[in-house]
């Protein structure tokens, strides 16, 4: 209840302000969304954008013209299908309708999350329910391992994928490190759920980039990648290259009438040019130390110090019941988060980028801010939850 009556009254405050605001990513999702809904099907590919969060854009547009307030009003109802996805996955982990409430109510309340799914319109929001999606069925493929769960825990998968790119590699990780946990006594038999589980996810990956190679003449599932990890002067040249002009740069190709931005353009030069190896590991050092204390400072200010160290005692709880579904799922979780933040870091950071992980931690981590409801459980470290618990309320106040 706290957590809804929260909900509601920051998005009716933060709507009044930002209501008509747009932003950089809103631009071009709205602008693929144009050119599905004028029929320009070739034109709305795009190797840089993920495309699920423009086609719901343009399938909401039959009930109005406005596309901003409808990409508005998906991102909002993103966040809000978090809720309940994270209030599952919490009582499925933990079997306790009120820490699953409780951790709904932190997440809630989490610096500028609500405000976040008001003013910004992106696929932040929309990648965190799948991936709490995600892992209520892993979650059930490890309490109750068969083709079919595995099957059905690439679906999420799939879907993450065309929501944002990063989503095919990083859950790929806790694919394959769950599969081996269950099957460490049988190879064959992991290998089998590993397969099973990685099918849908290959299938889409597959079917998307032959997609955009009917645009880019090049198979690729996109290019975000590639692309940051371009040095600076090679982008340089590169526009240089494909354009006439001296000084002044050529923009025509790299975005289009909607102000789509798509800067490796089919024809670009980018798209042969090899990656020297040397420059991109000096690349990768040089962003990991400048950009992984911003990542944990900004971790700290989303989960704060008491909730951080709650998580740190849900990891070691687990050392002494491995065997045990929920221990195993509470250390992928943990291993998918360092992942995560690693990836984003050589490549480029931004602080919601975090998001995903946030519910994560918060549902592996929730009990150990409540003390009374974890004696109950019968788990260690009384005092250090009492600290947790303090922290986590001081930080809210």
């Amino acid at each position: 209840m706290f957590a809804g009556i929260n909900t509601a009254f920051q998005i009716v405050w933060f709507w009044r302000f930002t209501s008509h605001n747009i932003n950089y990513d809103a631009i071009s999702y709205i602008g693929i969304a144009r050119h599905l809904l004028r029929g320009e099907t070739l034109d709305s590919l795009n190797g840089y954008w993920s495309p699920l969060v423009s086609w719901y854009i343009a399938a909401a547009s039959s009930f109005s013209t406005n596309l901003t307030l409808l990409g508005r009003l998906i991102t909002i109802g993103s966040f809000l299908l978090c809720l309940p996805i994270l209030y599952f996955l919490t009582f499925r982990l933990w079997h306790s309708s009120l820490l699953a409430a409780i951790a709904v109510l932190w997440f809630t309340t989490a610096r500028a999350v609500v405000a976040f799914s008001v003013y910004f319109i992106g696929a932040d929001f929309l990648l965190t329910a799948f991936v709490l999606l995600y892992f209520v069925l892993l979650l059930r493929c490890l309490r109750q391992p068969s083709g079919w769960n595995w099957f059905s825990l690439g679906l999420p998968h799939g879907a993450a994928f065309l929501t944002k790119a990063i989503a095919m590699p990083w859950l790929a990780v806790s694919t394959l490190v769950a599969g081996f946990l269950i099957g460490r006594c049988n190879l064959r038999k992991s290998f089998i759920y590993v397969c099973a589980g990685i099918a849908v996810p290959l299938l889409v990956w597959f079917s998307w980039g032959m997609v955009l190679h009917s645009k880019y003449r090049i198979f690729t599932a996109g290019y975000q990648s590639k692309w940051n990890l371009l040095d600076q002067t090679v982008r340089e040249e590169a526009d240089r290259n494909s354009s006439n002009l001296l000084v002044l740069r050529d923009t025509s190709r790299s975005s289009d009438s909607y102000m789509v931005v798509d800067n490796m353009f089919p024809g670009s030069p980018l798209w042969f040019t090899r990656l020297k190896w040397a420059s991109v590991i000096r690349l990768i050092s040089s962003k990991e130390r400048q950009n992984l204390p911003k990542a944990l400072k900004e971790v700290t200010i989303l989960l704060t110090p008491g909730g951080l160290l709650a998580i740190i005692l849900a990891l070691l709880t687990t050392r002494t019941r491995r065997q045990q579904p929920e221990a195993q799922l509470t250390r992928i979780m943990f291993l998918e988060a360092v992942v995560l933040v690693i990836a984003y870091c050589m490549l480029v950071l931004d602080a919601r980028y975090v998001l995903p992980l946030a519910p994560l931690l918060m549902a592996a981590g929730v009990p150990f801010v409540i003390p009374t409801q974890m004696q109950s459980l019968a788990v260690r470290f009384p005092q250090l939850r009492m600290i947790a618990a303090a922290l986590l309320v001081l930080r809210r106040l």
